[in-house]
């Protein structure tokens, strides 16, 4: 679970002003998630970058959020960004098979290949985990690694015919933006970040990895067996091996209660939800956080 980061606390800005006098209010959390990375032909591909942080200020002029889109089959996914008074803060995307690095890293593709490192922002705390290694069985009998999670690193594949690699488990941002079920949470019900499960060449029917909770993909049986699973829609979720699809990211700003009727998102499919708090405006593509 990854533990809330601050900022400003010393600042003119921490007051809710800039030096120009230009009002802002501070947002108590803002959400940024990656897109996942797509599998490669064994491998699971590694979740996006998943990044919680506190008492952000938030400029009255619009706020630019890019939403991270997941990558395609052996391509690392894209990052997630807010652009704010102090700066643009992201997350990483994921990282593909073949080992490669992300926010979240792809698993091992090719006999005895490692998985890729996580946290390539280098963020503290750490925005994902590695993704597990590959089998040391070549062709038929050989299975990748899966992809890493926000949560956990990706599970190594097994050898000798036994699954690919179990993708990593997401982590929750329900202690930030309150207890699901919420609207704004989608399918997963506010865990994020699940890795990719790697692929397994033979056609036995526990030869998938498992997708990682959060989102991830499940990896494939083939070459004739089950294709496997695109990582989920708006959680960041690395895609299965066998070449799936990672799902897109998403951004998440807490707006207290009483700056919620001066604030709208566009475009029409991102949204802003009532809570206890305020509201949370909740962004599934790139769009802008602006006053009325």
């Amino acid at each position: 679970m990854p533990i809330i980061a601050t900022r400003g606390g010393g600042s003119a800005k921490a007051f809710g002003f800039t030096a120009a006098g230009i009002p802002l209010f501070t947002s108590p959390s803002i959400f940024i998630l990656a897109g996942g990375a797509g599998g490669t032909t064994m491998a699971g591909g590694g979740a996006g970058g998943f990044r919680v942080l506190s008492n952000q200020t938030i400029p009255s002029s619009p706020v630019s959020i890019t939403i991270g889109t997941g990558g395609p089959g052996a391509t690392s996914g894209n990052n997630s960004s807010v652009g704010l008074i102090g700066g643009t803060i992201s997350s990483t995307g994921g990282g593909t098979g073949n080992g490669t690095p992300g926010g979240s890293g792809g698993g091992g593709d090719t006999p005895t290949q490692g998985g890729g490192s996580g946290n390539s922002g280098g963020y503290s705390p750490s925005e994902g985990n590695p993704g597990g290694a590959a089998s040391q069985q070549p062709g038929a009998r050989g299975a990748g690694g899966g992809g890493g999670g926000a949560g956990s690193p990706g599970g190594n594949a097994g050898g000798g015919g036994s699954p690919g690699g179990p993708g990593g488990s997401g982590s929750s941002v329900t202690p930030y933006f309150g207890a699901s079920p919420q609207p704004f949470y989608g399918p997963q019900n506010g865990l994020y970040g699940g890795g990719g499960g790697g692929q397994n060449q033979g056609n036995s029917p526990n030869g998938p990895g498992s997708p990682g909770p959060g989102g991830g993909g499940s990896g494939g049986a083939g070459p004739s067996g089950s294709p496997g699973s695109p990582g989920e829609a708006g959680t960041g979720g690395g895609g299965g091996g066998r070449n799936n699809t990672g799902g897109a990211g998403r951004v998440m700003i807490l707006i207290p209660s009483s700056y919620v009727p001066t604030v709208e998102v566009s475009p029409g499919t991102n949204t802003l939800t009532p809570t206890p708090a305020g509201a949370v405006a909740t962004f599934t593509v790139t769009g802008t956080l602006g006053r009325k």
